[in-house]
């Protein structure tokens, strides 16, 4: 049985030995290797550069998310402040969020020539970089907010109004004629 098993081994190895006899023969074999190894390199970098571009896409927020979230911030801090009971926070936006778009930049200069006397133009146009069907957004800067209403019982004591009033401020740069503090049931 040995002998059965050794001879098995010695025709793999007789094998193997052949197929790498014939891979040197071929010409610029290690070229192709290195082509091959280069491409597969590539396919894991796109492959990987795709599905992490996926995750940290630009994701915007729309007004009303935007002010929910504020509301719902506001809300959490304002319930800490001593002296404060119920609590219920509105804010107002006064526009929508703004986009700020990468731009590729073009400067074309024209030279007209004639009658001994030269005419120079210039055009710079600019043009936004769009990525897989979609503008490529640099910032997106959050709307200004117009006002700040909050309803809390105990706001009916001067200096709880005064703490919420601060702690407004304090999270966000709101003047204090746009924060209205109100008491509450």
């Amino acid at each position: 049985m040995e002998n059965m098993d050794e001879k098995k081994e010695k025709k793999k190895g007789i094998a193997s030995f052949k197929f790498f006899q014939k891979l040197k023969s071929i010409k610029h074999f290690e070229i192709i290797i290195a082509v091959i190894l280069g491409a597969v390199a590539l396919l894991i970098y796109f492959s990987t550069f795709k599905s992490t571009s996926s995750k940290t896409s630009y994701e915007s927020t729309s007004t009303t998310e935007y002010a929910t979230m504020i509301e719902s911030k506001l809300e959490n801090v304002i319930k800490q402040i001593n002296g404060v009971g119920n609590v219920s926070v509105m804010v107002t936006l006064e526009s929508g969020p703004q986009y700020i778009y990468a731009t590729s930049d073009e400067e074309k200069i024209n030279k007209n020539e004639g009658n001994g006397t030269t005419t120079t133009s210039t055009t710079t146009t600019k043009e936004p970089i769009i990525v897989s069907n979609d503008i490529v957004v640099v910032q997106e800067i959050m709307p200004t907010i117009g006002g700040i209403v909050v309803v809390a019982s105990g706001a009916d004591n001067t200096k709880v109004k005064l703490d919420i009033i601060k702690a407004i401020q304090a999270l966000i740069d709101v003047p204090q004629s746009k924060i209205e503090v109100l008491n509450g049931k």
